[in-house]
């Protein structure tokens, strides 16, 4: 289970840095990990069903260097492949089907090898096969999200994108949006839809009650998937990573 869940690589607006959207050929992709739970339901696509299908792959692909006019990022006026970070997307540029990188095994400027996972298997279910992977080999474009869970796609290469690619996208941000559904874990948690939710003194997540209703940060709207991931309506404005914000989980600010 990835502990990334729904971080983002641009939660703070710098109007002098442009959003990092890099052109990319995937060039191989191997499969990680088949989702270890069933539903309940005859999932068709768990790892212990008769046809499991993959929700995390490793995969390789060359960047193509993005030049820009701006002063502030990382190497000045250009992003390349060490920009890839955790929490980035990237996306078949002609279905547009999305993965969240969840973690980088090697990178250079110009080729990067990471892990990239069908989050909520949205591709998964999407596809009437269960492939939640675009084309491989194919161009594809990484690109990140802000805090309210929109895609950041300017500029996006029109050249390699189809007709498709941009309301996908759009769409698949619109249905899962962390601003109204925000992805939470704690291992066997118990909670059910409709309970309200606190982050106690030591950072875990709990039921409120009278002495802790204070401490409220949500309340359940989906569980799972999984007995230990769950979903939150949140109470307030979600920042997911902010280096910048001092203390622990649990901490007030």
């Amino acid at each position: 289970m990835s502990n990334t869940i729904n971080k983002s690589a641009s939660p703070v607006l710098d109007i002098y840095k442009p959003a990092k959207v890099l052109q990319c050929t995937v060039t191989s992709s191997t499969g990680e990990r088949t989702w270890p739970f069933d539903d309940g339901e005859n999932d068709p696509w768990w790892s212990g069903s008769s046809s499991p299908k993959f929700y995390q792959y490793s995969i390789t692909f060359t960047v193509s260097t993005y030049t820009h006019g701006s002063h502030k990022t990382r190497d000045p006026r250009k992003y390349n492949g060490l920009d890839i970070a955790v929490g980035d997307w990237i996306a078949g540029s002609q279905d547009g089907k999305c993965m969240q990188i969840i973690s980088v095994t090697a990178k250079t400027e110009t080729e990067v090898t990471c892990v990239v996972e069908d989050v909520l298997r949205y591709n998964t279910f999407r596809s009437a096969t269960g492939s939640p992977l675009f084309s491989v080999p194919g161009t594809a474009i990484v690109f990140t999200v802000n805090e309210t869970g929109k895609p950041l796609l300017d500029p996006l290469p029109a050249s390699v994108v189809s007709t498709d690619f941009f309301p996908n996208i759009t769409s698949r941000f619109e249905y899962f949006n962390p601003a109204e559904n925000f992805r939470l874990q704690k291992t066997s948690h118990g909670f059910a839809r409709g309970d309200v939710i606190v982050c106690t003194e030591t950072g875990e997540f709990d039921k409120a009650n009278a002495s802790t209703v204070a401490r409220t940060i949500g309340v359940v709207s989906v569980t799972g998937p999984g007995p230990d991931q769950f979903m939150l309506m949140p109470q307030n404005r979600i920042i997911d990573f902010n280096p910048a914000i001092p203390g622990v989980a649990g901490d007030y600010i």
